[in-house]
């Protein structure tokens, strides 16, 4: 069984605290039973003795205390050292000019903690990159006239780049493919701009429902596809649910002419790099993840494996 201690133990300082509290306490105890055993040999009483000692008990104590507090004063002086060097140098942008020698017992948590920084630096470094790109690629592409949402152009150049970053950083990445159950019987019944008004309430129900850093696309017809980025299998599955019970309980007119009596959407979901390797094998295993929930009744959520 795991023991959770309080939070202000895992300080240091605290623990060294504990430590010496606890000496100052098997030290008392000790010069206790001394006492009783000169009680016994010397006739005294436990009274007298205490009395007698009294001043070079307070004497230990109060020598005890003042090299206990030394020794913490020891210890903790390379760990604020390192602090106070590391605050410099990262200041200066040259943190990997510390000297681990100089702390030997501290040299792997510096190691891993350069470690650390280096990681953030590149992924900062890869999403303003991306930012860049993005940046530049929304100037240049037109969204989609109806829905508001990206293209199938900006698609093919966002993804690749979102792999690119996730794969470094070692971060899933999942997307989900959407289709309206029965389009075409709601376009040939009810005419084409009801069925756009379809199209365009979905694109802000996935706008709505999805998170701030997911990207919505009009993969093309009915179809929209949603980039997850840092998002694992069952958190993707979440979302995919979420979009798929809002579609669901939305008001549509005339949902109940269709052939199931509502109006309602299919999803695939997969993942990366858990169900392909590059961004075409991504879409394509979402897209078979799709059809496997129209084959399988619609209004579902599915996955690329049973």
């Amino acid at each position: 069984m795991e023991i959770r201690l309080p939070s202000k133990l895992y300080s240091l300082k605290y623990r060294l605290l504990i430590v010496t509290i606890c000496n100052i306490i098997i030290a008392s105890c000790l010069t206790i039973l001394a006492m009783s055993m000169l009680d016994k040999k010397m006739g005294w009483s436990l009274g007298i003795a205490f009395l007698e000692l009294l001043p070079f008990l307070a004497l230990f104590l109060f020598v005890y205390i003042i090299l206990s507090i030394i020794t913490m004063r020891v210890i903790l002086h390379p760990i604020d050292m390192m602090t106070r060097e590391v605050r410099q140098l990262i200041d200066k942008g040259m943190l990997h000019e510390i000297d681990l020698s100089r702390y030997p017992e501290l040299a792997n948590l510096l190691a891993y903690t350069l470690d650390l920084v280096e990681s953030a630096k590149k992924e900062r470094s890869l999403a303003l990159l991306i930012k860049g790109a993005s940046d530049s690629r929304i100037k240049m592409v037109h969204n989609d006239a109806l829905t508001g949402l990206y293209d199938r152009e900006y698609l093919e150049q966002y993804l690749p780049f979102e792999l690119s970053r996730s794969h470094i950083m070692n971060q899933p990445v999942s997307v989900m493919m959407l289709d309206v159950d029965e389009f075409k019987f709601y376009n040939d019944k009810n005419g084409h701009p009801e069925g756009d008004q379809v199209l365009s309430r979905l694109a802000e129900l996935l706008r709505h429902v999805t998170r701030n850093y997911d990207v919505c696309v009009r993969y093309g017809g009915e179809e929209f596809l949603v980039i997850m980025p840092r998002t694992p299998p069952y958190q993707a599955l979440e979302v995919a649910e979420r979009v798929r019970k809002a579609f669901e309980n939305e008001p549509f007119e005339h949902k109940e002419l269709q052939p199931t009596g509502n109006l309602t959407i299919s999803i695939g979901v997969a993942s990366f790099p858990k169900d392909a390797n590059d961004d075409k094998e991504l879409i394509k295993c979402a897209d078979e993840a799709l059809y496997r929930a129209k084959r399988s009744g619609k209004n579902k959520v599915c996955t690329t494996s049973p």
